[in-house]
């Protein structure tokens, strides 16, 4: 479902999915924070796809770590940032929003269920939130840039 939506965008766009050079991967049966599960995404993206950018959904289950505990997440997300930078590819990790920040205006870094390390450690993050059907927030904090916010309305075709 995810794929057929950024089709959608794409085309909204006027841009092909052959353009694109990404893997997705919703897999509950790989798991990044093992090292069977680094070794086999090492392979797909360097050896057998080639790709540029990966795509992970949702980070809850491509993990085995306790979700709650900054050490445990600490590793994961460190570990996975050494394979996007061995591999040279980017990443864009979905992950869910704590039931604690619902509605509140929290740093960007910080919305997210878990532990704090989440926020911590990648070098950006995008929050989606939808305000209505057709209209969606994006708001967006990365390292050495100012924090941003985007307001956008959706088509009929999407």
């Amino acid at each position: 479902m995810l794929q057929e939506r950024i089709f959608k965008l794409l085309e909204e766009f006027d841009l092909s999915p052959d353009q694109m050079n990404n893997l997705f991967i919703t897999s509950e049966r790989l798991k990044i924070d093992t090292e069977d599960g680094r070794a086999r995404l090492r392979y797909v993206i360097h050896d057998l796809l080639k790709i540029d950018y990966l795509i992970l959904d949702p980070l809850y289950t491509l993990h085995t770590k306790e979700e709650n505990s900054a050490s445990d997440m600490s590793s994961v997300l460190t570990n996975l940032k050494d394979l996007l930078r061995e591999t040279n590819v980017g990443c864009l990790m979905i992950h869910h929003e704590g039931k604690f920040f619902e509605g509140k205006s929290k740093n960007v870094n910080h919305r997210g269920r878990g532990s704090s390390a989440i926020g911590d450690v990648p070098d950006g993050h995008l929050y989606l939130k939808r305000d209505s059907d057709k209209q969606f927030t994006v708001d967006g904090n990365f390292r050495n840039y100012q924090p941003f916010s985007l307001k956008l309305e959706m088509s009929e075709n999407i």
